[in-house]
């Protein structure tokens, strides 16, 4: 129940954890899934997730220079998970090694090529999509590439009330926020407020 622990962090996203469910805080990521109006919400809520994390591990850390990396999976070389990542025979570092992922990912090797090539086309979709309706390109962003990945590298990633107690989850935001800032043309505008961008 400490704020600053990993339990705790993670299920601010989601949990099962019997413990920590009485929080109002717990459990409090909104998906489309949940409801078609969360779309508005995942971004920005993700986006401060990801900055109350980085505040959390600066405090107990004392580094205040940290922030979370991004992992850019689109990049081609990048369709492996990144080294520090890997089982530790691999040369990864243990802290960040999470059993129970997708087959084969553990020990460095690719994604299957269909994920890279859906995954490519999910981000050149939000190039595209650049002045579209907020809801559209949140929706777009939240099911390729968000969804998409959280599925291919399975275990705690591939279910929302464990997704977080998996180190991958924080690079894997670093980097849909990313995607969101690089591509954020569009506003919430006509579509709520009535006015023109």
């Amino acid at each position: 129940t400490d704020p600053h622990s990993w339990a705790y962090q993670a299920g601010l996203h989601g949990t099962s954890n019997d413990e920590l469910k009485d929080s109002r805080f717990i459990n409090t990521c909104p998906h489309y899934q949940n409801s078609p109006n969360d779309a508005a919400h995942f971004l920005a809520w993700h986006r401060l997730y990801l900055h109350y994390f980085e505040e959390t591990v600066r405090s107990i850390s004392g580094r205040s220079d940290f922030s979370v990396p991004y992992w850019d999976y689109s990049d081609p070389d990048q369709t492996k998970l990144p080294t520090a990542f890997l089982s530790p025979s691999a040369g990864g570092m243990t802290a960040l090694y999470q059993p129970g992922r997708t087959e084969g990912l553990n020990e460095g090797n690719d994604f299957d090529e269909n994920v890279i090539i859906s995954i490519r086309e999910g981000i050149k979709n939000l190039e595209e999509e650049k002045g579209s309706p907020f809801f559209t390109f949140s929706y777009s962003l939240e099911s390729n590439p968000h969804n998409l990945l959280h599925g291919a590298l399975g275990g705690l990633m591939s279910l929302v009330p464990t997704a977080a107690l998996d180190p991958i989850f924080w690079v894997h935001h670093a980097n849909i926020d990313r995607l969101w800032a690089e591509n954020s043309d569009q506003r919430l505008t006509t579509e709520l407020l009535g006015s023109q961008p």
